[in-house]
């Protein structure tokens, strides 16, 4: 997915409020048949991320998104696993 790094940018911002949260953050949406997100939503089940700042962040991404008209004229649904952890490396301790 080409927009990992704004979802990733969602998740950082996230966690400066909500230090601990990780893991995956699960986003269904339906695409209508011209390509455009008509319905994005997180998909609690199978989410451990569920703060609602960074479901709605990500979310916004990707009713933002244009996909390929469907050639049959379907309307479909997706989904994408984004796997969220904080980034360990750097100096984390005050000399």
């Amino acid at each position: 997915m080409a927009r990992r790094d704004e979802a990733r940018a969602c998740y950082d911002a996230g966690l400066k409020d909500h230090p601990g949260i990780e893991g995956d953050l699960v986003i269904v949406w339906t695409i209508d048949p011209k390509g455009n997100v008509t319905q994005a939503a997180l998909d609690s089940s199978r989410s451990q991320i569920v703060e609602p700042s960074v479901v709605a962040c990500v979310t916004d991404i990707i009713k933002k998104v244009q996909f390929a008209p469907s050639p049959g004229g379907y309307e479909t649904r997706a989904f994408y696993p984004f796997n969220f952890h904080p980034h360990h490396g750097g100096s984390t301790h005050a000399p």
